[in-house]
């Protein structure tokens, strides 16, 4: 069975700096859509969001890196050449509806930092890369097969 971490936006911005929050339960329903979408292929996920949504609910202290970092841990653990990165559509730019504030820390605006950071690390492990953009929603499944 492969293990297929499941990578994506998460945070959206309003024009106001306000933090987007149907914009982001979005993005968490995206993540439970291709979790089921692996299972039914016969694989494990990891669904990152699903994994600290709770926890960033309960206590808002936590510093955002921690996530990233135990999340590219998590990275670490996956096998070479075997498991996987699911890379979730928007993770590389903004939607339409989303507006970063200029206060937001410097990185990569036009998409998600974690995901470009998780999406390095897989491709320096050498997992396999999927990338449903770029290789259609429906060969995705074929891929892990």
């Amino acid at each position: 069975m492969r293990i297929v971490y499941i990578a994506g936006r998460y945070r959206h911005y309003n024009a106001d700096g306000t933090l987007n929050l149907p914009r982001m339960a979005e993005e968490v329903a995206d993540e439970a859509r291709w979790a089921v979408a692996v299972a039914r292929a016969g694989h494990f996920w990891i669904a990152p969001l699903h994994n600290s949504i709770q926890v960033a609910a309960l206590d808002s202290g936590i510093a955002d890196m921690h996530y990233v970092d135990g999340d590219l841990a998590l990275i670490g653990l996956l096998r070479p050449r075997y498991d996987g990165l699911l890379l979730r559509p928007g993770w590389r730019r903004r939607g339409a509806a989303d507006s970063r504030p200029e206060w937001y820390p410097a990185g990569e605006l036009n998409g998600s930092q974690g995901a470009a950071a998780e999406y390095r690390l897989a491709q320096q492990r050498g997992l396999v890369i999927l990338e449903p953009i770029s290789i259609g929603h429906s060969r995705v499944l074929e891929v892990l097969n």
